[in-house]
């Protein structure tokens, strides 16, 4: 949903895939759109901010649900 922000975070064992399927957000501080894949690597600091109602699909591999840190949390 546009506005919709994820705070600074990194996954220390995942790499991440956003694909971006429809609209425009800013991840790691770089416009993106439609057609976009952004790779980030385990231990890389992202954000995202959906700039517009955006579809998109988030791939983690491996599938490692508790590994999400933020980066006040370190």
């Amino acid at each position: 949903k546009q506005g919709f922000v994820d705070k600074p975070h990194y996954h220390k064992f995942t790499k991440e895939y956003t694909i971006i399927l429809q609209g425009k957000a800013e991840i790691c501080g770089r416009e993106v759109k439609e057609g976009t894949i952004i790779e980030i690597d385990p231990n890389e600091i992202a954000n995202f901010k959906a700039l517009t109602d955006l579809i998109t699909i988030v791939i983690k591999s491996p599938s490692m649900p508790s590994d999400k840190f933020f980066v006040d949390e370190k």
